[in-house]
């Protein structure tokens, strides 16, 4: 079993249950560009995951979302410009498209 200690005072089986609804959600290998820089960030704003890519002065943030227990898991892309993206989560190739249009600068 998965332990999760938070010193924020959550109710930790809390979020022992969304480690492992996590865990069981099969997220998809992401095979990314040798030439992009990739940061993994600390979970933030309700997201389960977080990285930024760069590439250059270009970059984005992906963030991986379930809302709820009915919602299915999706990838939020958002970048500088006026334009962001849902993708559902086994839709890898998209993705990576997306995420290659912004850090090329292609996405204006």
């Amino acid at each position: 079993m998965l332990k999760i200690f938070n010193s924020n005072a959550v109710d930790n089986k809390a979020l022992e249950l969304a480690a492992l609804d996590i865990l069981d959600m099969k997220i998809p290998k992401l095979n990314f560009d040798s030439s992009w820089d990739v940061r993994i960030i600390p979970p933030f704003a309700g997201a389960l995951i977080v990285f930024m890519v760069s590439k250059g002065d270009e970059c984005c943030c992906v963030y991986l979302h379930k809302k709820n227990d009915f919602s299915w898991p999706y990838w939020e892309v958002l970048s500088d410009t006026e334009n962001d993206y849902w993708i559902a989560m086994d839709n890898v190739e998209k993705l990576i498209d997306i995420i290659k249009s912004i850090v090329d600068g292609d996405d204006e």
